[in-house]
C-alpha cells in the first residue's frame, strides 16, 4: 500500500515538472502621498516580507522533487528556486521639499497656532468692550467679521512661508489658499466658542486638544494604538484638516475624500458657530 503511494507521488511530481508554470509575479503597490512614516516602514519591510514567502514556497517545492529523485535542467531549477517575482511602485510619490511628507502637518500646526493666537486677541480685545461681562450680538458679529480678515491675512502669510520662502510645490494656489483659508477659520471659531463661553479658564482645554491631536496626526491611523485611534483620531478636527492637505499636495483623484472632509468640518464650523451666538445669554464670572 505504501509502495504504491510512493509511486503515486512520484508520477504526480513528474507531471507536475513537466509541466512547470511561470513564476508568480506580485507588484506591491504603495501610496506614498497618504503617510510618509509608513511608507518609509512598508518599503523596508513588505521586500522583505516576499523574500521569505519566496523562500518558503521554494523550499517545499524543491524538497518534494527530491525525496522523489526527479531530475531537472538548470532553467527549471531556477524556476523552482524563485516561484515568486516581486516589485514595488510607489503611487503620488512625495515631491521634493516636502520636508520627508511632513509638509500636510506642519501646515495644519501653523493654522491651528496662527488661528489660536487670533483667536485669544481678539477675545481679549472684544471683551475690554463688553457690558455686564455679556458678549453682545453686536461684539460677536465684531469677532466673526475680524476672525474672517484675521484668517485672509494668516492665510497668506503661510502660504507665503511655505511657497514662496521654503519652496513647496503647490500646484492649485487657488485651491490651496481656499483649502487653508477655510480650515484656518474653522480652527478660529472653535477656539473662540471655548473662550466665549469659558473665557480665560478654557485656554488649557485649548491646550489639551492641541496637544492630543498633534501627537496622533503625524502616525497612520492604523499604527495607533485602539485607545489613541478611537478616543483621539477618531473625532479631533485636525485629522479632517490634514486629510484635505494631504489631497490637496500628494493625492490625485482624492475629490471624493476631500469633499467628506470638507463636510465634517463645515458642520463643526456651524456648531461652534451657533454656541459662540449661544454665548450671548451667559454672565460671565470673569471682570
Amino acid at each position: 500500500m505504501q509502495s504504491a503511494q510512493t509511486k503515486l507521488q512520484a508520477e504526480f511530481a513528474k507531471k507536475a515538472v513537466a509541466n512547470l508554470p511561470k513564476s508568480g509575479k506580485v507588484t506591491v503597490i504603495i501610496n506614498q502621498g497618504m503617510n510618509a512614516q509608513a511608507t518609509q516602514v512598508l518599503t523596508i519591510a513588505l521586500p522583505k516580507l516576499m523574500t521569505g514567502l519566496n523562500q518558503g514556497i521554494a523550499k517545499k517545492m524543491q524538497t518534494v522533487i527530491q525525496k522523489n529523485g526527479i531530475s531537472l535542467n538548470s532553467s527549471e531549477w531556477q524556476s523552482i528556486s524563485n516561484p515568486i517575482q516581486s516589485q514595488m511602485k510607489i503611487k503620488n510619490k512625495i515631491p521634493e521639499k516636502s520636508v520627508s511628507g511632513t509638509a500636510p502637518m506642519i501646515i495644519v500646526v501653523l493654522a491651528w497656532i496662527s488661528s489660536l493666537i487670533g483667536s485669544m486677541l481678539l477675545w481679549r480685545e472684544h471683551k475690554k468692550h463688553s457690558k455686564n461681562n455679556k458678549f453682545s450680538f453686536a461684539l460677536i458679529n465684531s469677532q466673526i467679521i475680524t476672525g474672517a480678515v484675521m484668517t485672509l491675512i494668516a492665510s497668506l502669510s503661510i502660504y507665503f512661508f511655505s511657497s514662496v520662502i521654503f519652496g513647496l510645490p503647490i500646484t492649485n494656489v487657488s485651491t490651496f489658499l481656499t483649502i487653508l483659508a477655510f480650515n484656518v477659520f474653522i480652527f478660529y471659531l472653535l477656539q473662540t466658542c471655548v473662550l466665549d463661553w469659558l473665557g480665560f479658564a478654557g485656554w488649557p482645554l485649548i491646550i489639551v486638544i492641541w496637544l492630543l491631536s498633534a501627537g496622533t496626526i503625524s502616525y497612520a491611523p492604523e499604527m495607533l494604538s485602539p485607545l489613541f485611534r478611537q478616543g483621539v483620531y477618531s473625532w479631533t478636527p485636525m485629522r479632517f484638516s490634514m486629510d484635505m492637505f494631504t489631497n490637496n499636495l500628494y493625492i490625485h483623484g482624492s475629490s471624493v475624500t476631500t469633499q467628506t472632509d470638507f463636510i465634517v468640518l463645515s458642520l463643526i464650523g456651524v456648531v461652534a458657530l451657533g454656541l459662540i451666538y449661544l454665548s450671548s445669554f451667559l454672565k460671565r464670572k470673569e471682570k
